[in-house]
């Protein structure tokens, strides 16, 4: 197993996680970007890291390969997520993802392949629309997508048309969205001390998880429904949805983002 970060540095930074020894060993360091790393995703051993270079890069992490890059944004990289065939219970049945979704500082979402790393689509709600993309999310299915954006917009995209079926108008800027990994019948939408689990269909709130402080950044468990949210300060609340309550809570330094 590998453990991969990015840095403001430009640098994307690989770790051997040794499980029996609970130990970190260094692996790798790489300049994977001309300015800060904004963004990762990974799937099996495909990672791929947005930066404020406008740039998307590739590595292979088993044969330690820089793959290349994807040259078509306008301005810096802001969220990717990989989509691939997927089995009972949201669980992945390929290490190689099939698509690649990518979000922008110039409005814009991108599909590209990532057979041939071909760019296929532009996903845009309006030609002079400029609202930046914080985050986005692909669900289960792979037939749709949500995405928040600078503007204070939800939207959800038709992936199959590649256009926006849907907009709402939200209070204030929302800066994580995510669908439940399990099968995307929720999905859960962070908008600064708030964390709101709202249903997929109808959009109304089931869960308002409120924090004293910002919530940085929001990991889901595929088998479990738990919310693990790090907040400022350096602290992360997990959340078990079903049960409409606290799990538990504990506390470590410089959290920015994590994974279940």
């Amino acid at each position: 197993m590998k453990l991969v970060a990015g840095s403001y540095e430009r640098f994307l930074w690989g770790w051997e996680v040794k499980e029996k020894k609970k130990q970190l060993e260094w692996a790798f360091s790489y300049p994977a970007h001309l300015g800060a790393i904004k963004c990762i995703a990974s799937c099996g051993s495909v990672v791929a890291t947005g930066g404020a270079d406008d740039t998307i890069k590739v590595f292979d992490l088993n044969a330690q390969k820089d793959m290349g890059s994807l040259y078509k944004h306008e301005g810096a990289v802001t969220c990717l997520q990989f989509h691939g065939p997927r089995g009972a219970g949201g669980a992945p049945v390929s290490n190689h993802p099939t698509h690649l979704l990518s979000g922008s500082e110039d409005g814009s979402i991108f599909i590209w392949d990532t057979d041939s790393w071909i760019h296929l689509k532009t996903m845009r709600s309006k030609k002079d629309s400029k609202g930046a993309v914080n985050d986005l999310s692909i669900h289960p299915t792979g037939m749709m997508a949500l995405s928040v954006d600078r503007d204070r917009h939800l939207k959800m995209w038709n992936l199959m048309s590649g256009r926006c079926s849907f907009t709402l108008k939200l209070r204030s800027e929302a800066s994580i969205v995510k669908f439940a990994p399990q099968d995307g019948g929720s999905y859960s939408m962070v908008r600064d001390a708030v964390v709101e689990v709202r249903d997929a269909e109808s959009g109304t709130v089931l869960h308002p998880l409120e924090h004293e402080k910002r919530v940085l950044c929001l990991a889901q468990q595929l088998v479990s429904h738990l919310l693990l949210l790090p907040r400022l300060p350096a602290s992360f609340p997990t959340w078990c949805p079903s049960l409409q309550g606290l799990g538990f809570c504990g506390r470590m330094s410089g959290i920015l983002q994590v994974e279940l």
